[in-house]
Order: structure tokens, then sequence, then C-alpha cells
């Protein structure tokens, strides 16, 4: 009976929840978080309100607060290497760290306006920009700033190749490039007056931008001409950030409601993917196809080392006569079981599981599927041993069983 108690409390209070392909981690704070930026697939930082800057080199298996401050919040991070990093935010806000983090210190930047975003080739050459066209460049790691001239709108969203390359996004729907590392800016036709939110560009040709409406922006032709890439989100939608995924067809990007939205084929398709969170989403960054971070609002961090997606098989050809949800197997099971099921349709499938509380702790499929036979693997890493329910639900059927995780 000590056994059982004990092992209901740890369930019920384990602060780790998982879904589909999306895992939560603690940050322990409840600020909203704006900004990521890691290295690799294990150090990085977060930035958000509050001034706060966390940091973990473990994967976010541990969130480390390194800053604090109740006279600014801050927007975006950029981590240069492991030791040199800046980030930028309200009322004129630059700091940055020499040490990883242990300390920071203000850089003086030639403005009081909001910071919005941060881009920097080397420890010594970087742009800022933010409101009323608020873009300013470093050659010397911040010791001294220099104005760029030609941008007249709030810039969201900045983002350099090389010395030269560069691309800026802003309100309106206003699209900035420079091939002189910034000493001119030209703009570019968006087909939109809606607000642009972020960038990211992956060489002198290949650039993507994400904003308001749902809107993804596409170009090949170095930022001279912009497509708009039909996603299917409405326009009530935001998409706040956008992160490439270790190569030029693999793109991320996020927003409202905790929205996640994946493309492998540089916008042909685009794959809503769940995740257990209605927090609104302020940054990506994927260190690698597979491995990315988005942090949001009340503090919220999420990872995926699947590229957010889940292993979903169909078996055979043959077509199911009824709705089924089998047992999985093994069972019990250490860390990994399989989940087999039917449809004999095609149907909108939510496929999740739940601790013995009822709490939500992974979904594991929420999308339009065909009719077949599937299987899904699920693993439990990170959740406590225990009694756990995977329930299956469509528009005519339902069905829930259980299985029992031991370790």
């Amino acid at each position: 009976m000590k056994y059982i108690i004990t092992l209901l409390f740890l369930i019920l209070n384990t602060g780790i929840s998982l879904s589909q392909g999306w895992n939560n981690q603690t940050s322990n704070v409840s600020n909203n978080l704006f900004g990521v930026h890691f290295i690799n697939a294990n150090t990085g930082m977060a930035v958000g309100e509050q001034g706060r800057v966390l940091k973990t080199t473990n994967g976010g298996a541990f969130w480390q607060a390194v800053n604090f401050s109740d006279t600014y919040f801050l927007k975006a991070v950029y981590m240069v290497d492991a030791f040199v990093a800046f980030a930028v935010g309200s009322v004129g806000t630059v700091i940055k760290t020499t040490n990883g983090g242990t300390t920071w210190n203000s850089v003086i930047a030639s403005g009081t306006g909001q910071f919005n975003c941060i881009s920097f080739l080397n420890s010594s050459v970087g742009w800022i920009g933010g409101f009323t066209g608020n873009v300013l460049r470093t050659t010397n790691g911040g010791l001294n700033w220099n104005s760029q001239p030609e941008v007249n709108f709030t810039i969201n969203g900045i983002k350099f190749n090389d010395l030269d390359f560069g691309l800026a996004c802003g309100d309106g729907g206003k699209i900035y490039k420079t091939i002189n590392g910034g000493f001119n800016w030209s703009t570019r036709n968006s087909n939109t007056n809606g607000n642009l939110f972020a960038l990211d560009v992956w060489n002198a040709d290949t650039a993507v931008i994400v904003g308001a409406g749902g809107t993804v922006l596409l170009s090949i032709f170095g930022g001279d001409v912009w497509e708009a890439s039909p996603t299917g989100l409405s326009v009530s939608d935001q998409l706040n950030s956008v992160s490439f995924c270790g190569n030029s067809s693999n793109i991320c990007a996020v927003g409202k409601n905790g929205r996640v939205i994946r493309t492998t084929n540089f916008g042909q398709n685009w794959i809503i993917q769940a995740t257990s969170t209605s927090d609104e989403l302020f940054g990506v960054d994927f260190t690698n196809s597979f491995t990315g971070y988005s942090v949001g609002a009340t503090g919220r961090i999420i990872k995926t080392v699947t590229g957010g997606g889940v292993n979903i098989q169909q078996i055979g050809a043959e077509i199911p006569a009824n709705y089924s949800l089998e047992q999985n197997y093994p069972n019990p099971f250490n860390p990994n079981t399989v989940i087999q099921f039917n449809l004999p349709n095609n149907s909108i499938v939510n496929l999740d599981v739940f601790d013995i509380s009822g709490k939500l702790v992974k979904k594991l499929i929420s999308q339009q599927m065909s009719l077949g036979k599937y299987s899904v693997e699920f693993n439990g890493e990170g959740l406590n041993s225990g009694l756990y329910f995977y329930k299956l639900t469509t528009e005519s059927y339902s069905d829930t069983k259980k299985m029992i995780l031991i370790k």
C-alpha cells in the first residue's frame, strides 16, 4: 500500500508531459518567454519578461536562470558560442555576456525604443532591429553601434547570411534587403499589408518569412521575389517565429494557440503538428532536422527530437470492417510499446495518453487520416512507472484501454 501511494504521488506531481513529438520542459518561471537560440542540440538560451535569461547545457533537462530585471523585458537572444551571447528588448536594452551567462553587461546603443530581433555573424559583427525602423550595426562586439538608414517601419525580424547579404521584415508587410552589410536597404514586394513577425535565411538564395493571418512567404531568389505558401491556416491565426530545420526544404513555424506547422518540401505541403499546450508560442529554433525548441507564454518551453512528428505506420492494404482499438504490446512495457487501431473510413483521428488522474500526458495523433490499419509507437521516457490510459476518438467512435509502464 505504501508503494502504491508513493507511486500515485509521483505520477500526479511529475512536472513532465509529452505531446506528439513535442515534450514539455520545466522552465521554473511563469513569465512569457519571447526568444530562443541554440548553438548545438544541448546548449541554448531563452529570454523573456522581467529580463529573464534561461540557459541549458543538457538539452533542456535543466534550465538555469542567469539574469533577471524588473526594468526591462527581452525579446530576442543570439548565442555566438558557448561564452558570448547578446540579448535585446524594451527601452533600448542590449545586454552581452562573455562568460556563458554568468554575468551580463549593458551595451550602449543609440536609441531608447524597443529592439525586437538580433543577428550576429561572429563575436564582433552583428545587427539589431526594432521600433520605427531602428536598425543598428556593430563591428566591434557592441562597443559601438551605427544606425542603418532607409528603414522606416518597425522591424520584427532580421537575419544576415554573410557580411553583405541580409534581410529584414516588419509591420505593414514590409521587407527590406541589403547587399552591402546594411549601409543601404531597399524594399521588396510582399503582396501583403499584414504584419510580418520573423524570418530565417538558409543561404543567399533561400529564405522564409512568417506573420499575421498564418502568412508564410518563401523566396528562392535572394529575397527579391516572394511567394505565399498555402498553409491551410485561418486569417485569425498568427505565426510568430520560424526556423529552417537542418536543410533548405525543412521549415518549422510556431504561433498562437500553441500552433506548430512543419514542411519537409519547402512549403508544397504543411503539416499541423499537435502539442499539448494552447499557450502562444513566440520563438522557435532548430539545430538540425530533428532537434528543435520553442518558447512561449507562461514560461512554456517545448522540445522535439523527432522533428515534431510521431512514427505512424500503415499495416498492409486491407480495409477494416469496423473501427477498433487494440491492446498495446508489449504490456507492461519499458519504455516503448506499440498501439494498433483500425479505421473503416477516412476520419479525423485523436489518439491520446492520460495518467491515472485523467491528465493528458501525450497527444500521439491529432489529424485527418485515410481508412486502413495503423500502428503507432508510444515512448514513455520521462514518465514515471504506473497505470496509463490511451484513448482513440473519431467523429463516430471512441474507445479507451489501459497500459502499464514499469521501469
